[in-house]
């Protein structure tokens, strides 16, 4: 699933089973995996993560946000230990906390299996009932727009390889107000760009997107900035 459009078609399934509501996949804030490079790998790993495409839906103030998209997840997750064609959903709600349920998500029993299940129950009245359930409470949030989402962000990027270039990044997040908790200049340049990568603080996604907008001025970036989400989970 590179561009994530499977996984946004199964995350509305599941929040409009959840949730009671009426969700359509344009509605997703929907981003894949294609940007992820060698190296992100590499330092998720250095620090204690993995890189997992995740379809996250939660119901907050009467409000739905939906959004899919490669997050860093700890390694002492649950969700790190699910690999190949395994699926994982984790419901979380305040009674049980987390529950998680894991199954082949791929294969022809599996897929026989699922088709087979949805033509027997779209016959029984009950069940079609309970799959059409709508949530009057429950008012749809623009899940395109995640920017109240708060949460830690891994940034990389390509720099100059020239005295002062980290001073002056560094020096641009703090007059920005942006916490960084840690950072890394790696020796693997290629063309005299070397790759710094920085670790921040829970911040709100709308003030990191502006941050990053304004930074796509510095002449002293010569790549495009990469952006992913921490997820605790």
């Amino acid at each position: 699933d590179i561009n994530g459009t499977d996984t946004a078609y199964k995350l509305a399934i599941l929040s409009n089973l959840a949730f009671g509501i009426n969700t359509k996949v344009s509605d997703i804030y929907t981003e894949g995996i294609s940007k992820i490079e060698e190296i992100d790998i590499k330092m998720a790993h250095k620090l204690g993560y993995k890189i997992i495409l995740l379809g996250i839906s939660n119901l907050k103030n009467n409000k739905v946000m939906q959004r899919v998209h490669p997050s860093l997840v700890s390694n002492n997750s649950m969700i790190s230990k699910v690999d190949n064609e395994l699926n994982t959903i984790i419901i979380d709600d305040e009674v049980t906390d987390k529950i998680m349920v894991v199954g082949k998500g791929a294969g022809k029993g599996p897929t026989a299996a699922s088709i087979m299940a949805d033509i027997l129950n779209i016959h029984d009245e009950n069940k079609k009932k309970f799959f059409v359930l709508k949530n009057k409470k429950v008012n749809n949030l623009s899940s395109k727009d995640i920017s109240k989402r708060e949460g830690k962000f891994y940034i990389r990027m390509g720099v100059d390889d020239k005295p002062g270039v980290l001073a002056d990044i560094t020096l641009f997040f703090k007059k920005q107000k942006i916490s960084i908790k840690s950072m890394f200049q790696l020796d693997n340049k290629i063309k005299n760009i070397v790759p710094l990568i920085f670790v921040t603080h829970k911040i709100e996604e709308n003030k990191i997107s502006l941050v990053l907008k304004k930074m796509k001025s510095i002449k002293k970036i010569k790549t495009k900035i990469i952006l992913l989400r921490i997820e605790e989970l």
